[in-house]
């Protein structure tokens, strides 16, 4: 069945992002523990973005450590996550909106407008280029690959 997610379970993922605004760790706790309990022993995984790399985060993953496992990520991976593509999306459809939204209730609602209007046809597209991208990678010996 194809079904898109519920965008509050996408906010979670762009929380870390709010906090390299000026968010609080909490939010950051909370979604660390929907994710627990949605991966049982709680294996997380992020990328290197500078937000993700940020001292408060990391100070508080390090405080949380026996709670989960964070995946270890090379420093210049190449990016396979679909997902990328769609907070790209989100963000371009986002900041071409007259008027901007002006505080994180207004966000929340275009955000929710931006990812309602995207084809569920979209998702599976991306999902299904996965085999293309990972040839890409390894064509370009892990190097950039166009994606």
């Amino acid at each position: 069945m194809q079904k898109r997610s519920d965008l509050s379970d996408v906010q979670k993922g762009m929380i870390i992002g709010f906090q390299a605004k000026g968010g609080s760790i909490s939010e950051t706790a909370n979604f660390v523990n929907c994710s627990r309990a949605t991966v049982n022993d709680g294996i997380y995984q992020q990328d290197n973005a500078r937000c993700h790399a940020a001292r408060r985060v990391c100070a508080w993953f390090e405080e949380h450590q026996d709670e989960f496992t964070v995946l270890p990520w090379p420093a210049n991976s190449p990016d396979l996550n679909p997902i990328e593509n769609l907070w790209d999306h989100l963000d371009r459809v986002v900041r071409a909106m007259d008027p901007q939204p002006r505080n994180l209730a207004q966000l929340a609602t275009a955000l929710e407008s931006a990812w309602l209007n995207i084809p569920v046809n979209t998702f599976r597209n991306l999902i299904d280029s996965l085999p293309a991208r990972l040839a890409a990678v390894r064509s370009a010996k892990g190097g950039y690959s166009g994606f």
